[in-house]
């Protein structure tokens, strides 16, 4: 990933830090699995970290875990909470800023932040149990680097549970140009992230497509910012909050022509050296 990609996604994150916590109001900035539509976006979020948790076998209870784009650290804070350490890496300052505030409110300190891109980890061979990340490595344009980085830094037999923004297979050319022009990222099908983990060398345990769940997730996140308008445009000016709105409904429009998708998996590293 070149540097002018990592700094797009720095101050992508960067500068977007006020409208997340508008939009989301709480620590995740990741999908969320709904059982009804009453839900709250926190709930839903929260069960996502849940059910990826519970993919998890075998882990032990001091288990080393690395989060690839930890965004602000809710998923770290909930598996500190089961006994765990964990790594977290993020190419935006201010992601990391808030991570280390809420975790020091919190009174944690089982939690390293890195401040580096995901491509090229700082970090030694097979030192992780798990590498967990949750919708940030679509924002890199070098997946296969990212893969292998993961495969790189587990154990042997260790797990690497992913959820990630996609792209369908229906997804026109252009509109997908587009997209990731908007935003800084790469979108790939669920497909593809499933075969190039296991032609680098993982095992594919469990892969789930989550699409059903986008529509409702991003009309969640505009009820949101509409019911915070008042408070929203008061702080920094009707043309924030208008640009806040558009960009959700944009988001909307993708997920109702059947453009966006989302998945989630878990990726086993072989036990057998050698076997990969």
């Amino acid at each position: 990933m070149s540097q002018q990609a990592i700094d797009a996604v720095k101050s992508y994150y960067n500068t977007k830090v006020e409208s997340f916590f508008d939009v989301w109001g709480g620590e995740h900035i990741h999908y969320g699995i709904y059982h009804d539509d009453q839900e709250s976006l926190s709930e839903a979020s929260q069960r996502t970290v849940e059910n990826m948790y519970a993919l998890l076998t075998d882990v032990p209870a001091n288990a080393n875990v690395l989060d690839l784009g930890s965004g602000f650290g809710g998923a770290s804070r909930f598996l500190t909470g089961k006994g765990h350490r964990v790594t977290c890496v993020d190419v935006s300052s201010e992601n990391n800023r808030i991570n280390r505030q809420l975790s020091a409110e919190q009174g944690i300190d089982a939690i390293t932040i890195l401040e580096e891109p995901f491509e090229s980890l700082s970090l030694p061979d097979k030192t992780f149990d798990v590498v967990w990340s949750q919708e940030a490595i679509c924002h890199s344009a070098a997946l296969e680097k990212v893969f292998s980085e993961a495969l790189r830094v587990l154990k042997a037999g260790g797990e690497f549970v992913l959820g990630n923004t996609c792209c369908s297979e229906s997804i026109p050319a252009d509109v997908l140009e587009k997209l990731n022009q908007r935003n800084p990222m790469t979108l790939q099908t669920i497909d593809f992230h499933s075969k190039l983990a296991m032609s680098l060398g993982f095992e594919e345990s469990v892969c789930m497509d989550m699409s059903d769940q986008l529509s409702l997730h991003y009309s969640k996140m505009l009820q949101e910012a509409r019911a915070k308008e008042a408070v929203m445009v008061a702080r920094d000016g009707q043309a924030y909050f208008d640009r806040v709105v558009r960009g959700l409904a944009y988001w909307m429009h993708m997920c109702d022509e059947g453009y966006l998708a989302w998945g989630i998996w878990k990726f086993v590293k072989p036990s057998i050296e050698g076997a990969q």
